[in-house]
């Protein structure tokens, strides 16, 4: 989750960059059926996907991110800068992603 909120808040931030919704849109629903594979139900998977406490703690984490690779600011430069980076490597954030 944490890397598709990233991914979704740099195509939020950053006009030419946007999201590649069919991986997205896999890549959630991969996630949910591991969850349920491993005896999640519905309703715990929405209730932990809506909690504020969760939220939080991957913001945290992706504030980290961001700080450890250098990217102190969520300005648009600062996420579209990101974002091709995390694309041209091909990492699991930038294979959600594609430069316009």
């Amino acid at each position: 989750l944490l890397d598709l909120g990233i991914a979704d808040h740099i195509r939020k931030s950053c006009p030419e960059i946007s999201a590649r919704m069919l991986i997205a849109i896999t890549y959630v629903s991969n996630l949910e059926r591991r969850a349920r594979d491993l005896g999640y139900s519905r309703d715990e998977i929405k209730a932990y996907i809506d909690s504020d406490v969760e939220k939080d703690r991957l913001r945290a984490r992706a504030a980290a991110l961001f700080a450890a690779r250098g990217f102190e600011g969520r300005d648009g430069a600062s996420m579209c800068a990101f974002g091709r980076e995390e694309i041209g490597k091909d990492s699991r954030i930038g294979t959600l992603l594609r430069a316009d």
